[in-house]
């Protein structure tokens, strides 16, 4: 009992260390992203610049002007490093974080989570300390598996597909919502709390498989055919915008919540062999270190 309440006071001293006038620079929170993740520089500098807006939005936006939320999408391929980003990103700050995975979620009243409780699991983390708590970070995982298929047949209910996108908005444009005290397991007693989304921080990710076909296939549509076409060898840089996931399956209102749009690069071999060797997390240290235990 001693020991695990010195953890609970240790972990909650932790967390009010958060101090808003003493906010990380994107200087300081890249560098420490580079420390742990191996390239994605693209994506680090992104997400260094909006946690530190998003922050200074909290704590110093000016009376009367009303600064929007800059939730964040990534796109990226399974091992890129995604769940990594935003694990360090609220290491750095040092503020409660969450991760969901879509998958489970499906619509209020269906088996399966809904998506409030991305919120308890956020409550969780801190013992339901409210004040803390709203100014967390939740990462939503293979958000791309929740994308509409035309395909489907429009005679049966989508409740974990465009459902779930739907019953995402509420959360994500930032609201305030009912919450069962204590989690569903109290929800019997009625007793609930509310608690405003509004400086939650969102990012959401996916490996989008098949989006560089959508891009390609938009980036193409003024090119020309015949003895007045012009043929361009160039391959085209591929750039997102919202439009792109539209066409993928994410509802147009959900996009619009989510107006920065990050890709994380395939890694290279060369990188392969960096994360072996440099990162904190080299699963070669790991071995290391599971080895020097039995004392080889």
């Amino acid at each position: 009992c001693i020991s695990i309440s010195h953890k609970i006071i240790n972990e909650d001293e932790q967390l009010e260390s958060f101090d808003p006038t003493n906010i990380p620079t994107p200087e300081e929170i890249k560098a420490y992203l580079d420390s742990v993740v191996i390239s994605q520089d693209d994506a680090k500098e992104l997400l260094s610049v909006v946690a530190y807006n998003h922050y200074k939005r909290i704590f110093f936006a000016e009376d009367g002007i009303e600064i929007e939320k800059s939730n964040v999408i990534m796109l990226g391929a399974t091992g890129s490093g995604k769940t990594l980003l935003a694990k360090t990103l609220a290491k750095k700050l040092e503020v409660p974080f969450t991760i969901a995975d879509a998958t489970t979620l499906t619509e209020a009243g269906y088996v399966g989570e809904d998506v409030e409780s991305v919120i308890e699991r956020l409550l969780n983390q801190c013992n339901w300390d409210i004040a803390m708590v709203e100014k967390g970070i939740v990462f939503i995982d293979e958000i791309d598996k929740k994308a509409r298929s035309s395909e489907s047949n429009t005679n049966t209910k989508d409740i974990s597909g465009e459902g779930v996108q739907q019953a995402l908005l509420r959360l994500v444009e930032g609201t305030v919502v009912e919450i069962a005290e204590g989690g569903k397991a109290q929800q019997q007693k009625g007793a609930t709390i509310e608690f405003d989304t509004s400086n939650v921080l969102f990012i959401t990710a996916g490996a989008f498989v098949g989006i560089d076909d959508i891009v390609t296939k938009r980036l193409s549509k003024g090119s020309k055919v015949g003895f007045k076409g012009v043929i361009d060898s160039k391959k085209p840089e591929i750039k997102y915008d919202p439009e792109d996931l539209i066409m993928y399956g994410l509802i147009p209102e959900l996009v619009g919540r989510f107006p920065i749009i990050t890709k994380l690069d395939d890694l290279t071999e060369e990188q392969f062999v960096s994360i072996m060797k440099n990162s904190k997390r080299s699963v070669t240290k790991q071995y290391q270190e599971l080895f020097l235990l039995d004392g080889v």
